[in-house]
């Protein structure tokens, strides 16, 4: 509904692509914010599946970027979210958001510094 709310914003000269992950990216990052709106279960709480090796881990780490986005600003967020969750490259994103790539490979180093400060946090307690 947000995207059909928005298509006068996609003009001819803008690729579909990156604007429906903007709208999206957008849409989570403010659901994410809200927090209101989400339900969450923890892990062992849902029914189990039987998943391959591969599958599961994916959603692990899914699970531990998720839960690193509460520790970085809203840009950092979204870029973190393009890169490992939507798999764009840092020239994409670039593009996407209408910054240079150079600041986008510094947000995604700050993000991975974060996920380093934290896992040894983890490791300690």
């Amino acid at each position: 509904m947000r995207m059909l709310r928005n298509r006068t914003k996609l003009t001819a000269d803008r690729e579909c692509l990156p604007w429906l992950y903007k709208v999206a990216t957008n849409y989570c990052l403010n659901v994410i914010r809200d927090g209101s709106r989400l339900e969450f279960h923890r892990p062992e709480d849902l029914p189990v599946q039987e998943t391959e090796p591969i599958a599961e881990k994916r959603v692990l780490a899914r699970e531990e970027i998720f839960s690193l986005l509460t520790f970085v600003d809203t840009k950092t967020k979204q870029i973190a979210i393009y890169k490992h969750m939507d798999g764009m490259t840092q020239a994409e994103i670039a593009r996407e958001m209408g910054i240079s790539r150079k600041t986008i490979g510094k947000k995604l180093n700050l993000f991975m510094q974060k996920a380093r400060e934290l896992a040894s946090q983890k490791k300690v307690s």
